[in-house]
């Protein structure tokens, strides 16, 4: 009997060690990205199922903070979310050319960030819990093409003997990981070449 519980737990503390692990971040960039330069992005409402509504707005919060300190202008969420065309509101999907052109016009940005969580599950086992997060970026420039795309996840897990110092522990979870992943995948995103003049602000997308 001791030695089937110390098998469970020592399978436990592998699961701890390599749920700590991530993998390099999958993306993609268009040369085009190089010909028509992209200086300000509005990031969209953050897609996703069910189980991702909780961490959707986290996400897109701190995509645009990234975005900022890269150098980008971006727009706050409010003024995209007043601006936006329906066809893009969140739960449409409509990324033809046309569409994405209204949206850019409308919002006075020259690039526009798609975000999809496609994994946000965190299961709780006796003594075990466990949290992953995997995410997938899409860029479209002003000509309505996607310049660049890229994917990561990550995740996490604990150990405990109380339930609710699980819950709490991976709750805690949720924003450094978030930020590790945008900071990961943002990384691979070629920083705006400066455009003469002044550079549109936060401020200036509000009414």
């Amino acid at each position: 009997m001791i030695s089937r519980y110390a098998s469970c737990a020592g399978l436990l503390l592998l699961l701890l060690m390599v749920s700590g692990c991530a993998n390099k971040v999958r993306y993609f960039i268009d040369p085009d990205l190089r010909h028509r330069n992209v200086t300000s992005i509005a990031v969209l409402p953050v897609g996703g199922n069910e189980s991702a509504r909780e961490g959707q707005e986290l996400m897109r919060k701190i995509v645009g903070e990234t975005l900022a300190r890269s150098g980008y202008a971006v727009p706050p969420s409010e003024a995209v979310d007043r601006g936006l065309p329906s066809g893009l509101r969140e739960g449409v999907d409509d990324r033809d050319e046309k569409s994405l052109s209204a949206a850019m016009g409308a919002l006075d940005v020259d690039g526009l960030l798609f975000v999809t969580i496609t994994e946000w599950s965190t299961p709780l086992h006796l003594y075990y819990g466990s949290i992953t997060i995997k995410a997938i970026f899409e860029l479209y420039n002003s000509g309505g093409k996607r310049v660049w795309r890229a994917k990561y996840g990550v995740g996490e897990s604990d150990l405990s003997a109380d339930p609710d110092y699980l819950k709490m522990s991976l709750h805690e979870s949720y924003e450094p990981l978030v930020v590790n992943i945008v900071d990961r995948v943002i990384a691979t995103l070629p920083p705006p070449r400066r455009k003469e003049g002044r550079q549109k602000g936060h401020y200036d997308w509000l009414p």
